[in-house]
């Protein structure tokens, strides 16, 4: 018996040492939805809570400005096209964003001064299944 109530803190201290020292899991990646829950591009990148931004089939007219990490993920070249409208560069990625651009095509961008389709200034892009086009 004088052994069980010896051990009983140790099995305390065990547990509360599992409880406390496992790792914790990140919250849920949050994908958004251009349209959906938002109705813009941009209005997506500014919602810090969007990890991933899904853009829908068809033409979106923006200029969007990225200062994050986030995922831009269109549903393929030939359906989704984002178009700057030749008014300025389509994606500006600002130092501290961290882009991965995937799935869509970027279009008419001014290349005054700086890039027309994207323009880095610093960050980190990735291009995976992207036409960038004049």
């Amino acid at each position: 018996m004088d052994s069980k109530i010896k051990s009983a803190p140790l099995i305390a201290l065990a547990f509360l040492l599992l409880v406390f020292l496992l790792p914790v899991s990140a919250a849920p990646d949050v994908t958004c939805t251009v349209p959906g829950t938002h109705a813009t591009i941009q209005l997506a990148v500014n919602d810090a809570a969007c990890d991933q931004i899904d853009i829908g089939n068809g033409l979106f007219v923006e200029n969007v400005t990225i200062n994050r990490k986030v995922i831009i993920k269109g549903q393929g070249t030939a359906l989704t096209t984002v178009d700057g409208n030749s008014a300025a560069t389509v994606f500006t990625v600002q130092a501290n964003g961290d882009v991965l651009f995937r799935g869509l095509t970027i279009t008419k961008g001014s290349a005054l001064p700086f890039g027309g389709g994207i323009n880095n200034q610093g960050g980190k892009v990735i291009l995976n299944g992207v036409a960038v086009l004049k």
